[in-house]
């Protein structure tokens, strides 16, 4: 007898361990489909049979939504307007109907000019409303779907904000009170959520740091912001691709000289860049000083061109002598575009051995621009060929090949006076071929 009871005890404790078996895998399903909390009612019965009905809630880890200020540091120049998008992530399960937050930032360095709704909320298709508070150091900003209408879920943008430094300093933005409620009637509340900040320094830009545009400002040079500045190559005041953060010496013309400048800084703040190009005070004005002790000269060789009719190719080349580490150039060539055409720009060999990289060729009705920069290493020194450039005639007549804007400088992107010499081509009438009779002689 006594035995059968055990037995029975026993295997009600086996199914008491099958059925909690069961149970935690229920559990684990449920959380894998995104439950987020569950209640447990955990019944126990003794072995009289009597039910004991302690209730336990059993909180369940989820993922948390987030709310976010992106970018999350940014560094602007005093008096750029700037933005910061606040961003929803991570919402599973249900669709957002609502949100509210605050944001709060130093009014000493940065103040708040505007708040727009951002995509996310109405992505769905809904209508949605808004409503935004204003006092210096602290935007309060909310928006909500209008009516019967299933918000979004995952992530994207609530809000726009938008800045205008006032003062060199920095400023945390905080992000503070945020409330997500579900678009269920009622509504719920989305939680937990999790924060992440932002912050804002206000300072003047090293001056070859220019990408992106606005500059992010990150006080370094590299390969980027290269590319930036011979993107522009060619532009100059008055076009629409001019803008004059890429004119890095500051003379209209965006050329392979403010490349050089960029390429001399390359890898800033970690180098010595003492021979480097500088914008202003002392080391400017030495730099042009170096400058104008070189005596250079540019030239088309050959100086004179002279060919028959339409139809003749020649070449050309843009020469230099007394180059003492030539590190840029670049120039434009002008000529009477219903005498002759460009029909190619190369760089001249020595150069391409020694790794220079072109800039163009840009071609305009009677003009190419073109040019050259050393993004590392030694110059040039000495003579030689800067440029090839292949022309055909068109018609008899006479054009100057004017070279315009012509910029030589070393390395360190500081310019060098110079002498340059334009070149001629003259176009005349084929000769008159004269045909010879024949004279057989006759042998007996």
């Amino acid at each position: 007898m006594g035995g059968s009871r055990a037995d029975a005890i026993s295997g009600r404790s086996s199914r008491k361990r099958g059925y909690l078996s069961l149970f935690v895998f229920v559990v684990s399903v449920c959380l894998s489909l995104g439950v987020y909390s569950l209640l447990v009612n955990a019944t126990a019965r003794d072995d009289a049979g009597e039910a004991h009905t302690p209730i336990h809630p059993l909180a369940a880890p989820v993922q948390p939504a987030v709310v976010k200020i992106d970018p999350d540091f940014q560094r602007v120049n005093p008096g750029d307007i700037f933005s910061v998008t606040v961003e929803i992530q991570d919402v599973v399960g249900v669709g957002v109907g609502a949100f509210e937050f605050a944001l709060t930032y130093d009014p000493t360095y940065v103040q708040e000019t505007d708040v727009t709704l951002g995509p996310f909320l109405g992505s769905t298709g809904c209508d949605t409303m808004e409503a935004e508070t204003h006092v210096p150091g602290r935007l309060t900003y909310g928006g909500h779907i209008v009516g019967t209408c299933f918000g979004p879920n995952g992530g994207g943008a609530v809000a726009t904000v938008t800045f205008h430094p006032i003062a060199e300093g920095e400023s945390a933005l905080i992000l503070e009170n945020e409330q997500l409620l579900t678009s269920d009637d009622p509504p719920g509340l989305i939680t937990p959520v999790d924060l992440y900040h932002g912050h804002v320094t206000v300072s003047p830009c090293f001056f070859a740091d220019v990408d992106p545009y606005p500059p992010d400002c990150d006080n370094d040079v590299d390969i980027a912001d290269i590319y930036a500045i011979a993107y522009r190559f060619g532009c100059v005041c008055g076009d629409p691709c001019y803008d004059p953060i890429y004119d890095l010496n500051s003379n209209c013309y965006i050329s392979s000289i403010d490349i050089q400048i960029a390429a001399c800084y390359f890898g800033y703040p970690t180098g010595d860049f003492t021979s480097c190009y500088t914008p202003t005070g002392l080391g400017k004005e030495a730099a042009e000083d170096e400058g104008a002790r070189q005596d250079l000269t540019v030239w088309i060789e050959p100086p004179v061109t002279t060919l028959a009719g339409a139809g003749e190719v020649f070449t050309i080349t843009v020469d230099v002598a007394n180059a003492n580490d030539l590190g840029a150039f670049n120039f434009e060539l002008g000529y009477d575009s219903t005498i002759v055409q460009v029909d190619g720009v190369s760089l001249g060999d020595t150069l391409e051995s020694m790794g220079f990289t072109p800039d163009g060729p840009i071609y305009d009705t009677g003009k190419v621009t073109y040019g050259a920069h050393l993004l590392h290493g030694s110059g040039f020194d000495g003579a030689g060929t800067l440029a090839a450039i292949r022309l055909e005639t068109l018609r008899v007549g006479s054009s100057v090949l004017d070279l315009e804007n012509v910029e030589v400088a070393n390395t360190g992107g500081i310019t060098q006076t110079l002498t340059v010499q334009d070149g001629n081509v003259d176009v005349v009438e084929p000769g008159i071929s004269i045909y010879l009779p024949i004279i057989q002689k006759k042998y007996p």
